[in-house]
């Protein structure tokens, strides 16, 4: 995890799939300018929140009131952490609920023999968000994933609150995990029937999409 302003390492990007960003503080104007050209030429950029987030800085370089590679703004962060969690019976934690079902990672954990996987890891902390308007700039934002209060004590909207987001950007796609990749706000690694599916799942959806189709439609564009 990189906890400082943080470069990219000296490789050409578009030998890659995907990019993946995890807790880390912020990034340098070169950096996210090769990160969204790499994600208009049908790259795959995923961001993982953490403790070293800096919020502002994703707010004002990235997101750029919709017109960054950020698909949302961050507004806080909800909850704690799970060692926190272990200490206090009385700390709020959520579970996992699909969002849009025709998503391939909602669709996965939908079906009736997955579900269980989808609700036994718990959620001690995450970053809300606002999600644009699909008529606004920045719009067009894919929840698949939502949280839902674990305790009935909890109030929390019905609909529940953005976990996995995701939004096109040119060619390519952005995704942003709104808890930690690693076990400091989740036990999601805990659970192999959600982790190893989950992550295998996303990474294998955004790497064939990143690439330019084998076979087209009747009218489709070509790409070389």
């Amino acid at each position: 995890m990189l906890r400082q302003r943080a470069g990219l390492p000296d490789k050409r990007l578009s030998d890659y799939d995907i990019v993946a960003l995890a807790n880390v503080v912020s990034l340098e104007d070169e950096t996210i300018a090769q990160l969204e050209s790499y994600a208009r030429a049908g790259g795959a950029v995923v961001f993982a929140m953490g403790e070293f987030v800096d919020k502002e800085a994703y707010n004002d370089s990235l997101w750029r009131n919709g017109a960054g590679l950020f698909p949302v703004r961050l507004v806080d962060k909800r909850g704690g952490t799970k060692s926190e969690a272990e200490l206090d019976r009385d700390a709020p934690a959520w579970v996992m609920n699909p969002g849009e079902r025709d998503h391939p990672i909602a669709g996965l954990f939908g079906a009736d023999d997955m579900i269980t996987h989808l609700r036994l890891p718990s959620v001690y902390g995450f970053y809300a968000v606002d999600l644009p308007r699909d008529d606004e700039v920045g719009g067009g934002v894919r929840v698949p994933i939502r949280l839902i209060a674990r305790s009935v004590d909890d109030s929390l909207d019905e609909v529940g609150l953005p976990l996995l987001i995701e939004r096109s950007f040119g060619r390519g796609r952005c995704v942003v995990w709104l808890s930690t990749m690693d076990y400091a706000w989740n036990n999601c690694v805990t659970y192999d029937g959600f982790f190893v599916p989950f992550w295998r799942l996303l990474a294998l959806d955004l790497a064939q999409r990143s690439r330019p189709r084998l076979n087209l439609p009747v009218g489709g564009r070509y790409e070389r």
